[in-house]
Protein backbone atom coordinates (compact mmCIF):
# COMPACT_ATOMS: atom_id res chain seq x y z
CA UNK A 1 0.00 0.00 0.00
CA UNK A 2 1.01 3.53 -0.59
CA UNK A 3 0.75 6.25 2.47
CA UNK A 4 0.42 9.66 2.03
CA UNK A 5 3.72 11.13 3.32
CA UNK A 6 1.72 14.16 5.62
CA UNK A 7 -0.54 12.11 7.52
CA UNK A 8 0.35 7.98 7.00
CA UNK A 9 -2.73 7.47 5.32
CA UNK A 10 -3.90 4.83 3.40
CA UNK A 11 -3.59 5.58 -0.33
CA UNK A 12 -3.52 2.85 -2.74
CA UNK A 13 -5.47 0.19 -2.66
CA UNK A 14 -5.28 -3.67 -3.15
CA UNK A 15 -5.23 -4.38 -6.65
CA UNK A 16 -4.66 -7.02 -9.34
CA UNK A 17 -2.74 -4.41 -11.02
CA UNK A 18 0.65 -6.12 -12.32
CA UNK A 19 2.21 -3.36 -14.80
CA UNK A 20 2.43 0.63 -15.18
CA UNK A 21 -0.32 0.73 -18.11
CA UNK A 22 -2.87 -1.52 -15.96
CA UNK A 23 -2.86 1.24 -13.47
CA UNK A 24 -2.94 3.80 -16.30
CA UNK A 25 -5.76 2.11 -17.68
CA UNK A 26 -7.45 1.63 -14.15
CA UNK A 27 -7.52 5.51 -13.93
CA UNK A 28 -8.29 7.13 -16.86
CA UNK A 29 -11.45 9.05 -16.50
CA UNK A 30 -11.96 8.74 -12.69
CA UNK A 31 -13.24 11.55 -10.71
CA UNK A 32 -10.12 12.71 -7.74
CA UNK A 33 -12.06 11.19 -5.28
CA UNK A 34 -12.42 7.71 -6.60
CA UNK A 35 -8.83 7.33 -7.57
CA UNK A 36 -6.49 4.76 -5.85
CA UNK A 37 -4.26 7.94 -4.94
CA UNK A 38 -7.34 10.31 -3.49
CA UNK A 39 -6.33 10.89 0.48
CA UNK A 40 -9.02 12.18 2.09
CA UNK A 41 -6.97 14.00 4.84
CA UNK A 42 -5.32 16.05 2.13
CA UNK A 43 -8.38 15.98 -0.46
CA UNK A 44 -6.05 15.93 -3.18
CA UNK A 45 -4.66 12.88 -5.84
CA UNK A 46 -0.92 11.98 -4.75
CA UNK A 47 0.45 11.05 -8.26
CA UNK A 48 3.25 8.69 -8.26
CA UNK A 49 6.31 8.86 -10.23
CA UNK A 50 6.93 6.10 -13.01
CA UNK A 51 9.98 4.97 -10.55
CA UNK A 52 7.38 4.81 -7.63
CA UNK A 53 5.12 2.48 -9.55
CA UNK A 54 7.10 0.47 -10.59
CA UNK A 55 9.09 -0.32 -7.55
CA UNK A 56 5.74 -0.72 -5.59
CA UNK A 57 4.30 -3.12 -8.68
CA UNK A 58 7.60 -5.02 -8.29
CA UNK A 59 7.10 -5.43 -4.84
CA UNK A 60 3.71 -6.41 -5.02
CA UNK A 61 4.38 -9.04 -8.17
CA UNK A 62 7.20 -10.37 -5.34
CA UNK A 63 4.71 -10.63 -2.65
CA UNK A 64 2.78 -12.77 -4.57
CA UNK A 65 5.31 -15.31 -5.67
CA UNK A 66 6.93 -15.82 -2.33
CA UNK A 67 6.35 -19.20 -0.36
CA UNK A 68 4.12 -18.55 2.71
CA UNK A 69 5.86 -19.53 6.10
CA UNK A 70 4.15 -18.90 9.38
CA UNK A 71 7.06 -17.06 11.58
CA UNK A 72 6.84 -16.11 15.62
CA UNK A 73 8.94 -13.65 16.80
CA UNK A 74 10.05 -13.86 21.10
CA UNK A 75 10.74 -10.14 22.13
CA UNK A 76 11.96 -10.58 25.69
CA UNK A 77 10.96 -6.53 26.16
CA UNK A 78 9.03 -3.89 23.41
CA UNK A 79 12.09 -2.91 21.10
CA UNK A 80 14.00 -6.16 20.80
CA UNK A 81 11.45 -7.68 18.07
CA UNK A 82 12.02 -4.47 16.27
CA UNK A 83 16.08 -4.24 16.67
CA UNK A 84 16.27 -7.69 15.98
CA UNK A 85 14.07 -8.74 13.38
CA UNK A 86 13.06 -5.12 12.00
CA UNK A 87 13.79 -5.81 8.73
CA UNK A 88 12.26 -9.88 8.62
CA UNK A 89 8.99 -8.02 9.66
CA UNK A 90 9.14 -5.53 7.29
CA UNK A 91 9.53 -7.86 4.48
CA UNK A 92 7.23 -10.25 5.25
CA UNK A 93 4.20 -8.72 7.79
CA UNK A 94 1.25 -10.89 6.58
CA UNK A 95 3.44 -14.17 7.89
CA UNK A 96 4.57 -12.62 11.79
CA UNK A 97 3.28 -13.19 14.69
CA UNK A 98 5.25 -11.27 17.45
CA UNK A 99 4.78 -12.48 21.58
CA UNK A 100 6.26 -10.09 24.14
CA UNK A 101 7.08 -11.71 27.29
CA UNK A 102 7.36 -8.46 29.65
CA UNK A 103 4.68 -6.31 30.80
CA UNK A 104 5.42 -3.07 29.24
CA UNK A 105 4.47 0.54 30.90
CA UNK A 106 1.93 2.63 28.94
CA UNK A 107 4.87 4.66 26.80
CA UNK A 108 7.03 1.72 25.89
CA UNK A 109 3.65 0.25 25.09
CA UNK A 110 2.67 2.98 23.14
CA UNK A 111 6.16 2.89 21.36
CA UNK A 112 5.49 -0.60 20.59
CA UNK A 113 2.35 0.39 18.34
CA UNK A 114 3.89 2.98 16.51
CA UNK A 115 6.91 1.10 15.23
CA UNK A 116 4.22 -2.09 14.25
CA UNK A 117 2.13 0.37 12.32
CA UNK A 118 5.57 1.39 10.48
CA UNK A 119 6.73 -2.26 10.20
CA UNK A 120 3.01 -3.36 8.87
CA UNK A 121 2.60 -6.69 10.65
CA UNK A 122 -0.84 -7.54 12.72
CA UNK A 123 -0.74 -10.71 14.85
CA UNK A 124 0.53 -9.64 18.44
CA UNK A 125 0.50 -11.15 21.98
CA UNK A 126 2.06 -9.92 25.48
CA UNK A 127 2.65 -12.67 28.27
CA UNK A 128 2.51 -9.51 30.63
CA UNK A 129 5.49 -10.94 32.88
CA UNK A 130 7.19 -8.94 35.47
CA UNK A 131 10.24 -7.25 34.06
CA UNK A 132 13.51 -8.93 34.83
CA UNK A 133 11.84 -11.75 36.06
CA UNK A 134 10.47 -13.73 32.96
CA UNK A 135 12.08 -16.40 33.34
CA UNK A 136 11.51 -16.79 37.57
CA UNK A 137 9.19 -19.33 36.88
CA UNK A 138 10.38 -21.13 33.90
CA UNK A 139 8.24 -24.05 33.99
CA UNK A 140 5.27 -21.83 33.84
CA UNK A 141 6.97 -19.48 31.16
CA UNK A 142 7.67 -23.14 28.86
CA UNK A 143 3.91 -23.76 29.42
CA UNK A 144 2.71 -20.71 28.16
CA UNK A 145 5.10 -20.64 24.71
CA UNK A 146 3.83 -24.54 24.14
CA UNK A 147 -0.08 -23.03 24.29
CA UNK A 148 0.57 -20.31 21.93
CA UNK A 149 2.95 -22.24 19.63
CA UNK A 150 0.19 -25.53 19.27
CA UNK A 151 -2.56 -22.02 18.58
CA UNK A 152 -0.38 -20.50 15.41
CA UNK A 153 1.66 -23.75 14.87
CA UNK A 154 4.69 -22.04 13.30
CA UNK A 155 7.16 -22.66 10.30
CA UNK A 156 9.81 -20.89 12.33
CA UNK A 157 10.75 -19.21 14.99
CA UNK A 158 13.16 -16.45 16.33
CA UNK A 159 14.59 -16.15 19.64
CA UNK A 160 16.59 -13.54 21.62
CA UNK A 161 19.99 -14.15 21.59
CA UNK A 162 21.21 -15.20 24.84
CA UNK A 163 23.31 -12.77 25.83
CA UNK A 164 24.15 -10.70 29.03
CA UNK A 165 20.24 -9.63 30.33
CA UNK A 166 18.49 -12.62 32.31
CA UNK A 167 15.34 -11.95 30.12
CA UNK A 168 16.78 -12.40 26.90
CA UNK A 169 18.39 -15.75 28.42
CA UNK A 170 15.07 -16.47 29.69
CA UNK A 171 13.53 -15.86 26.33
CA UNK A 172 16.16 -17.81 24.75
CA UNK A 173 16.32 -20.76 26.86
CA UNK A 174 12.39 -20.99 27.35
CA UNK A 175 11.84 -20.91 22.89
CA UNK A 176 14.47 -23.90 22.92
CA UNK A 177 12.58 -25.86 25.33
CA UNK A 178 9.13 -24.96 23.95
CA UNK A 179 10.73 -26.22 20.44
CA UNK A 180 11.88 -30.06 21.18
CA UNK A 181 10.13 -33.06 19.82
CA UNK A 182 7.39 -34.35 22.90
CA UNK A 183 5.72 -36.87 23.26
CA UNK A 184 2.45 -35.35 24.56
CA UNK A 185 -0.27 -35.24 22.71
CA UNK A 186 -1.23 -31.70 21.02
CA UNK A 187 2.45 -30.52 21.25
CA UNK A 188 3.62 -28.44 18.43
CA UNK A 189 7.17 -29.50 17.07
CA UNK A 190 8.29 -26.09 15.48
CA UNK A 191 10.49 -27.09 12.61
CA UNK A 192 12.82 -24.33 11.91
CA UNK A 193 14.49 -22.48 14.75
CA UNK A 194 16.74 -19.41 14.40
CA UNK A 195 18.14 -16.75 16.75
CA UNK A 196 18.29 -13.05 16.50
CA UNK A 197 20.78 -10.62 17.64
CA UNK A 198 20.37 -7.59 19.91
CA UNK A 199 23.03 -4.91 19.47
CA UNK A 200 22.65 -3.33 22.90
CA UNK A 201 25.31 -6.18 24.74
CA UNK A 202 28.57 -7.17 24.21
CA UNK A 203 28.92 -9.84 26.80
CA UNK A 204 28.66 -13.65 27.07
CA UNK A 205 27.74 -14.99 30.19
CA UNK A 206 28.41 -18.55 29.05
CA UNK A 207 29.27 -19.90 25.67
CA UNK A 208 26.42 -21.04 23.21
CA UNK A 209 28.27 -22.10 20.38
CA UNK A 210 25.83 -19.95 18.08
CA UNK A 211 27.34 -19.05 14.51
CA UNK A 212 25.60 -16.25 12.56
CA UNK A 213 25.11 -18.32 9.68
CA UNK A 214 21.90 -17.36 8.05
CA UNK A 215 21.74 -14.23 6.30
CA UNK A 216 17.71 -12.54 5.49
CA UNK A 217 18.36 -10.13 2.18
CA UNK A 218 16.05 -6.54 2.90
CA UNK A 219 15.90 -3.72 0.34
CA UNK A 220 16.06 0.35 1.14
CA UNK A 221 12.19 -0.07 1.98
CA UNK A 222 13.03 -2.68 4.42
CA UNK A 223 15.68 -1.36 6.15
CA UNK A 224 14.58 2.45 6.49
CA UNK A 225 11.23 0.99 7.73
CA UNK A 226 13.18 -0.63 10.62
CA UNK A 227 15.26 2.13 11.48
CA UNK A 228 12.29 4.22 11.56
CA UNK A 229 10.54 1.68 13.58
CA UNK A 230 13.19 1.95 16.18
CA UNK A 231 13.65 5.22 16.63
CA UNK A 232 10.27 5.07 17.67
CA UNK A 233 11.26 3.61 20.87
CA UNK A 234 12.09 7.35 21.79
CA UNK A 235 12.11 6.08 25.85
CA UNK A 236 15.07 3.54 25.11
CA UNK A 237 17.18 6.18 23.14
CA UNK A 238 21.26 6.18 23.38
CA UNK A 239 22.52 9.74 23.10
CA UNK A 240 26.17 8.49 23.21
CA UNK A 241 27.50 6.44 20.25
CA UNK A 242 25.92 3.01 20.44
CA UNK A 243 24.91 0.25 17.65
CA UNK A 244 21.01 1.26 18.36
CA UNK A 245 22.16 4.36 16.24
CA UNK A 246 23.69 2.83 13.45
CA UNK A 247 21.34 0.03 12.06
CA UNK A 248 21.20 0.88 8.70
CA UNK A 249 25.29 0.83 8.82
CA UNK A 250 25.54 -2.22 10.20
CA UNK A 251 22.52 -4.14 7.69
CA UNK A 252 24.91 -2.60 5.15
CA UNK A 253 28.10 -3.70 6.45
CA UNK A 254 26.13 -7.17 6.40
CA UNK A 255 24.93 -7.76 3.57
CA UNK A 256 27.89 -6.55 1.94
CA UNK A 257 29.83 -9.45 2.68
CA UNK A 258 27.38 -11.86 1.15
CA UNK A 259 26.39 -9.24 -2.01
CA UNK A 260 23.25 -8.21 -1.23
CA UNK A 261 22.41 -4.15 -0.52
CA UNK A 262 21.09 -5.39 2.94
CA UNK A 263 20.96 -8.13 5.50
CA UNK A 264 19.93 -9.43 8.90
CA UNK A 265 21.85 -11.86 10.34
CA UNK A 266 20.72 -15.31 12.55
CA UNK A 267 21.87 -18.15 13.78
CA UNK A 268 20.32 -21.46 12.37
CA UNK A 269 20.13 -23.68 15.60
CA UNK A 270 17.47 -26.22 13.56
CA UNK A 271 15.71 -26.15 9.74
CA UNK A 272 13.29 -28.80 8.69
CA UNK A 273 12.53 -27.56 4.65
CA UNK A 274 10.02 -29.50 3.68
Amino acid sequence: MLFCAQTQGVLVRETSVTTRDDMTHMTEGLADSDHPNYCNSCKVVHRETSAEIDARLAAEREKRHRPYLNRVIVAPHCDDETMGCGGLLAKYPEQCTVVVLAEPDEIRRKEFEEARALLGYERTHFFNMPDGYVGADMAHLVGRLDMLLAQVQPDEIYLPYPSMHQDHISSYEAGIRSSRLSMSQGHWFTPSVFVYDVAAYDIDLYPTELKWNTFESLNEVQIDAKAEAIAQYASQRVLTPHPANTIKKQAEAIGAARQVPWAEAYAMVRAVRR
